[in-house]
């Protein structure tokens, strides 16, 4: 998955707590929790290994970044996709 900071985010963005839930209900962490930095106008692609093997069955995920730590304080929060498609 690429995360993207739009040319608005002044500084890195340094996303931290990684979670993800199937649309069966099963919820993932990634390990190792390596923080992902994103530069200000830029773009990163990382992968990430989760705590435990998806179902086949499984189609699609929600995932999150619970914190993000961008250089202004002001602009804390979080990021969460849903509907990530898993390949079949």
């Amino acid at each position: 998955m690429g995360i993207s900071a739009g040319p608005r985010v002044p500084g890195l963005l340094t996303l931290t707590y990684f979670t993800a839930t199937d649309d069966q209900g099963n919820t993932y962490t990634a390990h190792p929790l390596a923080p992902i930095t994103v530069p200000a106008g830029g773009s990163v692609s990382d992968t990430l290994t989760l705590d435990q093997s998806v179902p086949a069955s499984a189609r699609s995920m929600k995932v999150t970044w619970a914190l993000i730590f961008p250089q202004d304080l002001a602009l804390n929060g979080s990021i969460t996709s849903t509907g990530v498609a898993l390949p079949q």
